[in-house]
């Protein structure tokens, strides 16, 4: 791996030329549209036409392709996936904020966002934001930001898709979409399902999802979504029962004389309904927005391995964010006010959550070449813990948060930026409330994110991203396996590492390759100088895209994540989970207005688990290592007629 780095390296300091990627526009770095050149951020998008390319269905699999990010899943369905992006372990999915549109879809509990619950054919672009966004966004954006841009209606007229897809697992996928679009008006509705036995048994996924889009005058606008699904959670095998049938599914039934393994029939089932509603103006120098959200969601599970009875948590969320932008000579100021809201109740305990944020962002132009860039935010975050109807506990924290950077455009392709930034997490609603446990005394971890980059267009065919990054956390929330309760690590947890991306676009085709490094250690109290668990030490990925004839377009992308500590394995007792690697490979071939694609993943039929969990406890594992198997060699199929 030193030489692959050795080689990048080499790479990125060539003889500069040609103007490429500089001029994307993005949201998510300032909350307002703005040119990569122009942000002292790392921004990465991911285009509709990359989206379209890479063979994905679900936003995860779009996601795996980016450095940095690592992808897992415990049932393999798409539903229980995790999005770690730099090394958070098992605290991924509580550390990173999902956006779509701009608002946040991240739970006030621990199921964290359900990314994949956004239609994928709806999606115009994916931009993520690695390193923290506390400033802009405040609490959960602690490793970074995704935002996920969906599409709206461009040309005026009547406009949309359908499709089909099939595949291994009898998977059935049907979806839709149709919009219309004049001067005055644009109304879009897209309805997506999926039938899914999975690869694994008791692993089925059904899901059903339809979302509405209003907009007047591109001034102001609604949406409504109503989403729900089942699922099948197969649970854990040892490395026994793995060899013997990955596809199993057991649990350890202690009810019986003697105990042994059974199976695992645990399922649960999702309905949410979430309402939008947005507005926007622009006067002069200033730019308004407004969004507003309000979210019914309904979670049931019946887990019978645990011997307890069927369950629902109720949730409900309402959340705006008020920003604004004005300029004046060469002085850009933002300005914003975010306010959440939450309460989870299940059986006599509810939670609420509340949160209320300013901040401020300015950037000032020094010179044609050179930009500074400074801002803060102050936050409150309020929970107020219920037993039996009764008030128990009430909790107030403030935070304020700080950004400073700088971004120097040495040349019209190429960007050097500097940032430094503060970022926090409050407990999530049943990190304080596990098992029926009231943890009281969890307080919210904080850090600090110092990142340098430099992104350019090489010898007019190779394009260079390289970022190097370092990451301080202090009192991390993590979950105790001894003592099965979520508590406040006691010593620090330090992450750097560097993301490096080359393209090379040789008109016929195209090369990209990735390559992610991480170093990621507890660097005191009890578990000083161990590795956070769950998080490999590399990370490479090789993407080839061939052009051969016209309206032909056939993809290869291979995979590779090394070995790492499985997760729950703080004091590092258990051998590295070993490392491994997935190639797929997809075409797709267009006919006027007819698209038919299709492709086979894991076409190597690599036999590896995205997820293994140390587990000294569970009832037959020699290694003490609990799998999740992940699927082998599977393909899929699919055609769209676009009009």
């Amino acid at each position: 791996m030193k030489r692959v780095l050795l080689v990048f390296v080499i790479l990125s300091i060539m003889v500069f030329a040609e103007e490429y990627k500089l001029s994307d526009i993005a949201v998510t770095g300032e909350r307002f549209e703005n040119t990569i050149s122009n942000s002292s951020k790392d921004i990465k998008i991911i285009t509709e036409s990359e989206i379209k390319e890479s063979g994905a269905s679900t936003v995860s699999e779009v996601l795996k392709d980016i450095s940095g990010i690592v992808i897992s899943d415990y049932t393999g369905s798409g539903k229980t996936v995790t999005v770690d992006l730099h090394g958070q372990g098992d605290n991924a999915k509580k550390n990173l904020l999902i956006l779509v549109d701009g608002i946040s879809i991240n739970s006030i509990d621990m199921s964290g966002a359900d990314i994949n619950s956004v239609l994928l054919d709806n999606v115009e672009r994916i931009e993520v934001l690695p390193g923290s966004g506390g400033v802009l966004y405040g609490d959960q954006a602690v490793s970074g930001v995704i935002n996920i841009i969906t599409k709206k209606s461009k040309k005026n007229g009547v406009s949309g898709d359908i499709g089909l897809n099939v595949g291994s697992y009898n998977a059935k996928k049907y979806s839709g979409k149709i919009g219309y679009k004049n001067e005055i008006m644009s109304i879009n509705l897209g309805y997506n399902k999926k039938d899914l036995d999975g690869y694994r048994k008791n692993s089925k996924f059904n899901m059903e999802n339809f979302k509405l889009n209003l907009s007047i005058m591109d001034k102001i606008g609604m949406s409504y979504k109503n989403y729900k699904d089942s699922y099948g959670m197969p649970g854990s095998l040892t490395k026994d029962e793995m060899e013997k049938d990955r596809a199993d599914a057991l649990y350890t039934d202690y009810s019986g004389s003697p105990v042994g393994r059974t199976e695992n029939k645990d399922n649960g089932a999702t309905k949410t309904k979430e309402y939008g509603l947005w507005e926007k103006f622009e006067i002069g120098n200033i730019k308004f927005e407004n969004n507003s959200k309000y979210v019914e969601k309904k979670l049931i599970t019946d887990m019978i391995s645990w011997g307890t009875p069927k369950s629902t948590t109720d949730s409900k969320e309402i959340a705006d964010n008020l920003k604004f932008r004005y300029i004046i000579g060469n002085l850009k100021s933002s300005y914003g006010v975010d306010y959440k809201f939450g309460e989870n109740r299940a059986d006599l305990n509810k939670v609420n959550k509340e949160k209320i944020g300013a901040y401020i962002l300015n950037d000032l132009k020094l010179t044609d070449l050179l930009k500074i860039e400074g801002g803060l935010r102050r936050e409150k975050n309020s929970l107020k813990y219920y037993n039996d109807s009764k008030k128990a506990d009430e909790k107030a924290y403030y935070k304020t948060l700080y950004t400073a950077g700088m971004n120097f455009n040495y040349r019209p392709t190429g960007k050097l930026y500097l940032e430094y930034n503060t970022n926090y997490r409050t407990p999530l609603t049943d990190e304080y409330l596990t098992f029926g446990k009231y943890m009281k005394d969890l307080k919210p971890q904080s850090g600090n994110n110092l990142q340098l980059g430099v992104t350019d267009f090489i010898v007019d065919i190779l394009y260079v991203d390289i970022n190097a990054y370092k990451t301080e956390m202090k009192d991390e929330i993590y979950y105790n396996s001894s003592s099965y309760k979520n508590e406040n690590m006691s010593g620090k947890t330090l992450r750097t590492g560097a993301d490096i991306i080359l393209e090379e676009d040789f008109s016929i085709f195209t090369l990209k390759e990735g390559y992610s490094y991480i170093k990621s250690e507890i660097t005191d109290g009890a578990y000083k100088g161990k590795e956070v668990p769950g998080v490999p030490q590399h990370k490479f990925n090789l993407i080839l895209t061939i052009n051969p004839v016209e309206n032909l377009k056939i993809r290869g992308n291979l995979n590779y994540i090394g070995k790492r500590y499985a997760i729950n394995d703080l004091e590092n007792k258990g051998d590295k989970v070993k490392s491994y690697k997935t190639l797929d490979i997809n075409s797709s071939y267009k006919i006027n207005n007819i698209e038919i694609f299709g492709g086979i993943k894991n076409i190597l039929n690599e036999k590896y688990s995205s997820t293994i969990v140390y587990s000294p406890y569970l009832y037959g594992a020699t290694d003490k290592m609990a799998y999740y198997p992940s699927a082998e060699r599977n393909f899929d199929l699919g055609v769209r007629y676009k009009f």
